[in-house]
C-alpha cells in the first residue's frame, strides 16, 4: 500500500496559481456589476417614472447593460485562453 503524494516544500502550491486566476480583471468585473446595477436602475426608473425620465433613458439603460454583459462575456473568454496557454504544473515552477 503506498501512502498519499505529499508535496514536497520545492513545488509550488495550486492555491497561488488559482488566485492569480481569479485575480485577472478583477476591476474590470467590478465595473460590470456597477455598470449592470447602474442600466438596471436607468431602466426601471424610464420604466415606472416615465413623466420624469427622459424618452432615451430605458433605450440607454438596456444598451449599458448589453455591453457589460458583452464584457463579462469578454472576460471569461480572455480567462480561459490564459489558463490553457499557462495551466498549472508542479513539476514546473
Amino acid at each position: 500500500m503506498t501512502a498519499s503524494p505529499n508535496p514536497g516544500p520545492d513545488l509550488p502550491d495550486p492555491s497561488i496559481w488559482l488566485s492569480r486566476v481569479r485575480a485577472m480583471h478583477r476591476g474590470k468585473r467590478m465595473a460590470g456589476v456597477i455598470g449592470c446595477l447602474i442600466g438596471v436602475v436607468m431602466m426601471l426608473f424610464a420604466r415606472f417614472r416615465p413623466d420624469l425620465a427622459p424618452h432615451w433613458m430605458l433605450m440607454a439603460g438596456l444598451a449599458v447593460v448589453v455591453a457589460c454583459w458583452a464584457l463579462f462575456a469578454w472576460i471569461m473568454f480572455d480567462r480561459w485562453r490564459w489558463v490553457k496557454a499557462h495551466p498549472y504544473r508542479p513539476d514546473n515552477p
